[in-house]
């Protein structure tokens, strides 16, 4: 459910905020989809991490489909700050920052959610997913018209599929339609590197692994060796590090979560605890 949304407009060295139309912004998106976002969450409504990483993504997709939008971190971190204290009081929230590219330079719509994060069953017991057969046109740019595609795939999950991992069509898996996907075998981690989205999340789990030394390889895997999988889970910024103990109705290793991705899960945990940053600018805090 959408909370809020707001135009953010750059006059100043400040953006100028109005409160718009959440229905607006979503019917723009579906409609045009020519369009960069990113996704976070809050923490204690006022915490964030690796922020700056999500507004450079923001930058950097939109760049790779050739549209040069520039952006203030501290005004777009006082922008928000400001938003967020404006908004229906909730533990937490999802937040959309979006530039349109056929907006005037310097826009950027900002749009919050409603916060749903899995249960402790979820975290506990894992979830099932399903595989699809599906790709990213433009694969390392977070774009909005690939929205509205996993949206009607969403709309198609049957019974308690929790998430569907995309694959191509030789059966090479990549990523969730709304997160990064990885296999353990053989105690090593494999996560598709081509062809995937590297969310920011993923960029932590990376540094968990690489503190832990926890082995892994940026591959992917084949949806032939599902019934060699020792472990999966998948990862993104509202749900943190989820279990996965099924995949195309196959039990994964013993249909628990493993030592591996317990490990991992208590690393992100760990590492998030580190680095919590408000979202105000530093100078602000």
């Amino acid at each position: 459910m959408v909370l809020a949304s707001w135009k953010a407009v750059y006059q100043n060295a400040a953006y100028v905020l109005s409160a718009i139309d959440a229905q607006w912004v979503l019917q723009h998106i579906q409609n045009n989809g020519h369009s960069a976002y990113t996704t976070l969450r809050t923490f204690n409504k006022s915490y964030v991490y690796r922020l700056s990483e999500h507004f450079k993504r923001l930058e950097y997709s939109a760049k790779l489909m050739g549209i040069h939008s520039q952006y203030d971190e501290d005004a777009l971190r006082l922008a928000l700050h400001h938003i967020l204290l404006d908004c229906v009081e909730r533990a937490d929230y999802l937040i959309r920052v979006y530039f349109m590219f056929d907006e005037p330079y310097g826009t950027i719509y900002v749009q919050i959610h409603e916060l749903t994060t899995p249960t402790k069953q979820d975290y506990f017991n894992g979830v099932k997913c399903m595989t699809c057969t599906l790709q990213r046109n433009s694969p390392k740019a977070k774009l909005t018209r690939f929205m509205k595609m996993a949206e009607k795939i969403r709309d198609g999950f049957a019974g308690d599929i929790y998430e569907a991992i995309m694959k191509t069509e030789q059966g090479e898996l990549l990523e969730g339609i709304s997160s990064n996907f990885y296999v353990v075998k053989l105690s090593k981690v494999f996560t598709a590197e081509h062809g995937v989205l590297g969310g920011i999340v993923r960029g932590l789990i990376l540094d968990v692994m690489d503190k832990e030394k926890i082995p892994y390889t940026l591959a992917s895997v084949s949806d032939t060796q599902i019934n060699d999988f020792e472990e999966a889970f998948i990862t993104s910024s509202s749900r943190g590090v989820v279990p996965v103990t099924e995949l195309d109705g196959i039990k994964i290793g013993n249909g628990k979560p493993g030592p591996v991705t317990k490990a991992i899960m208590d690393g992100y945990t760990e590492q998030l605890l580190r680095e919590f940053e408000t979202i105000l600018p530093q100078s602000s805090d």
